[in-house]
């Protein structure tokens, strides 16, 4: 009997999403994960900028943490839940 699920990736090792971070990405993040918020996924597209989503689990929020380590809560980006 299978243990997991096979039809959906294993979620991705915390330390390849801080893979190519900015350094404002990087303090923003421990500064986050200080205040309660979890690190969801890194978006990385071709010829763009890095972006980190975060999800606060007590208020249900999700924010976006922009290269130059800025803070947008409930972005307008596209989130699949």
């Amino acid at each position: 009997m299978v243990d997991h699920e096979r039809r959906r990736p294993k979620p991705p090792h915390p330390e390849s999403l801080r893979h190519g971070l900015s350094a404002l990405q990087r303090q923003a993040l421990v500064d986050l994960e200080t205040f309660g918020w979890q690190l969801k996924f890194v978006r990385r597209r071709p010829f763009h900028p890095v972006v980190m989503f975060f999800h606060h689990p007590k208020r249900d929020v999700y924010a976006k943490v922009e290269e130059d380590g800025t803070l947008t809560e409930n972005p307008p980006d596209p989130i699949r839940r």
